[in-house]
């Protein structure tokens, strides 16, 4: 129900509003970067993790 009302919220707020393009370039750049960063930094771990032979 909360998940529900923050949508609902968010796209009362993005269809009202100019700047509709910026906020989703921000968001998907955020997104972007931030699973690049979750993929390299746990490929790092991941490989220092594994025995060596």
């Amino acid at each position: 129900m909360i998940g529900a009302v923050h949508l609902g919220l968010a796209d009362a707020l993005l269809s009202a509003s100019h700047w509709t393009s910026w906020a989703v370039g921000a968001v998907l750049a955020a997104i972007t970067v931030k699973l690049a960063a979750v993929l390299v930094v746990g490929r790092r771990f991941h490989r220092r993790s594994r025995p060596r032979a």
